[in-house]
């Protein structure tokens, strides 16, 4: 069954991003997106990013394929990095505080 995030048959391989019609992520835009890094108990944020695309680093067959499944961010001078699509933990427009606030464990 192919994932709801692979593109359909048929289409450009690197689409240009577009406003969502209905609702959704304005890839267009740019985001704090804040990920937590495995071993580690601090979350990192990265700033001022934009989304790209997701890519695996496996073969989509693989029955590892989402968890080696990487989302491409762009930095404000152009470079793009990778994170691990299950990292990312909450994003917002950059600039706006995340709106949650930290609670110590009961």
């Amino acid at each position: 069954m192919p994932s709801r995030f692979d593109p359909p048959p048929g289409s450009p391989p690197n689409p240009k991003p577009e406003p969502p019609e209905g609702g959704g992520i304005d890839a267009t835009k740019r985001y704090d997106v804040y990920c937590h890094r495995y071993g580690h108990a601090r979350l990192m944020v990265y700033r001022d990013v934009a989304f790209v695309r997701a890519t695996p680093l496996f073969s989509r067959d693989d029955a590892y394929s989402k968890i080696g499944e990487f989302v491409e961010l762009k930095q404000a001078d152009g470079r793009t990095f990778f994170v691990s699509r299950m990292s990312i933990i909450a994003f917002c427009e950059h600039g706006t505080n995340l709106p949650a606030e930290s609670l110590a464990p009961e």
